[in-house]
């Protein structure tokens, strides 16, 4: 076990940089653009331009991350795991640096491009997870697959705590909202020397395929002709876009109701990684004892709407943190069953086919989630929660009811 785990050490440290990049922004780029903060804006800024930005920086990485994860995972198969592991932590080195100087020099679009970057390079999680599949074997595959869960919960800790310590001056007068970035830059560094050295290349090189750019769109026309397919994309996309939401507008609503800084607010997200961890050690095995996999993920589903709705009430900010236990909690154990729901729609030859459908309907969500940002003026975000919740439960409510849906039929 001990040897196994030092095998695999390199790959969890690229999920964990990958992940905490994700974590780490969201919280900055409310500090950054949100309420009446002049870090990146004048002070007359008005607010729907505001909301704009926070929405451009909300979905820029989804959106590239949509294409960078099947980009990168062509590259994998082509030049190995090894190296493109390498170029990924390159090129998130490149984009924290550029997020860093575009917060210095006070660039939106220089921020922009970083964020965008660290997008393209989030493929570097897939690619990680295949060579773990790599070095599994099938009485190994399982536990070092619930492993890498259990690494990605505790990157979405490490980010938001990154966040919080690195720009707080009370901690060290040189920290500012730039130097988290500079930090992960840092990690980024780390994590590449240590892939170099310490993985072993993984997979043989494929002789003959070409990069598909267009990729990502033939993997959603080939779901839409596959039924079970089609409709877990669906329902995972209503419950992604849902949480996608949640995630967002929670530090919005701390932020500006409640005058939280870019410190308390990546605590926060840090805390929804604690009960990210929680519910995947705990909860989940207990239920997945006890119940059929459809069932845990209808409930969840249902239950992730309820932690949205109690929110988008909450009278004040303690209660948010309480409700968050829900949200967070169910959200997980939702989005591990939905992984075995994919996975138990498609044969054995066709596992890396409907798991590169799986990641991209989380770009996708994420993308639309983010561009719904837009929409605080008209809504507000207590409203837009509201959208959550409904998305969350309908989309529990159709897994329940097609449950028989969501296996293996040859087609």
């Amino acid at each position: 076990m001990k040897n196994s785990f030092w095998k695999l050490s390199p790959c969890f440290l690229a999920i964990i940089v990958d992940v905490m990049g994700f974590g780490l922004v969201y919280p900055m780029m409310t500090a950054l653009f949100a309420g009446d903060s002049t870090l990146m804006v004048s002070a007359d800024t008005p607010m729907h331009l505001r909301d704009f930005y926070l929405g451009l920086g909300y979905l820029l990485y989804p959106l590239f991350m949509f294409f960078g994860g099947a980009f990168l995972g062509d590259l994998s198969d082509i030049y190995g795991r090894k190296g493109t592991l390498i170029w990924c932590m390159g090129g998130l080195v490149i984009g924290f640096g550029l997020m860093g100087f575009g917060i210095m020099v006070r660039s939106i679009w220089v921020l922009m491009a970083g964020r965008a970057l660290t997008g393209l390079m989030a493929g570097s999680q897939p690619v990680a997870l295949a060579a773990v599949a790599d070095m599994s074997t099938p009485e190994t595959k399982a536990r070092n697959m619930s492993l890498m869960s259990f690494i990605i919960s505790m990157g979405v800790v490490i980010g938001p705590l990154i966040g919080g310590v690195f720009s707080d001056p009370r901690i060290f007068s040189k920290f500012t909202v730039k130097t988290p970035f500079y930090v992960a830059a840092i990690l980024s560094v780390v994590a590449g020397i240590w892939i170099y050295f310490g993985l072993r290349e993984t997979h043989q090189r494929l002789k003959g395929n070409k990069i598909d750019f267009f990729r990502p769109l033939k993997l959603f026309v080939e779901a839409f002709a596959h039924r079970g397919v089609r409709l877990m994309a669906v329902v995972f996309l209503m419950l992604q876009m849902s949480f996608g939401l949640y995630f967002q507008l929670s530090s919005y609503i701390l932020k500006t109701q409640f005058g939280y800084g870019s410190g308390p607010m990546g605590l926060f997200t840090a805390y929804l990684g604690i009960w990210f961890a929680i519910a995947l050690l705990l909860l989940y095995p207990l239920f997945d004892k006890r119940l059929k996999i459809e069932t845990i993920c209808g409930f969840s589903y249902i239950l992730t709407g309820i932690g949205l709705f109690l929110t988008a009430i909450a009278p004040n900010d303690k209660l948010i943190w309480v409700f968050a236990i829900i949200a967070a909690g169910a959200d997980i154990i939702a989005y591990s069953s939905s992984i075995t729901i994919f996975s138990n729609c498609a044969d054995d030859s066709k596992q890396g086919w409907v798991m590169g459908i799986f990641a991209s309907t989380i770009a996708v969500a994420w993308v639309i989630s983010g561009a719904l940002v837009n929409l605080l003026p008209e809504f507000g975000a207590d409203g837009l929660l509201m959208i959550g919740t409904a998305l969350s439960i309908i989309a529990g409510i159709l897994v329940m009811s097609l449950r028989s849906h969501f296996h293996f039929q040859s087609e």
